[in-house]
């Protein structure tokens, strides 16, 4: 399979995948707060949600091909595993 091209100059793809990169710090770098609350848990996943749905999307835009969008998926090989319900400390990691 040949490799994804972009759509948009390099210096603009550049641009784009930083401010993507620095605001999915800032949600990251939010987590470590020693106030953390189940509700700051709850937002901060929401928050990651629509990073990773908007970065996929941006991804998908900047290229000609999916393939770059898929492989960020953080989502494409997760497996669920049971063992009873992760302590609170346990989710915010």
């Amino acid at each position: 399979m040949p490799l994804p091209n972009l759509r948009v100059p390099r210096e603009e793809a550049e641009m784009q995948i930083g401010v993507r990169i620095h605001k999915g710090r800032e949600i990251r770098d939010r987590t470590t707060s020693l106030t953390f609350s189940e509700r700051d848990l709850e937002s901060s996943r929401n928050e990651e949600s629509k990073w990773v749905e908007y970065t996929k999307d941006l991804l998908a835009n900047l290229f000609d091909s999916a393939s770059v969008a898929d492989e960020f998926d953080p989502r494409g090989g997760m497996v669920a595993v049971s063992g009873g319900r992760p302590t609170f400390a346990r989710r915010v990691e």
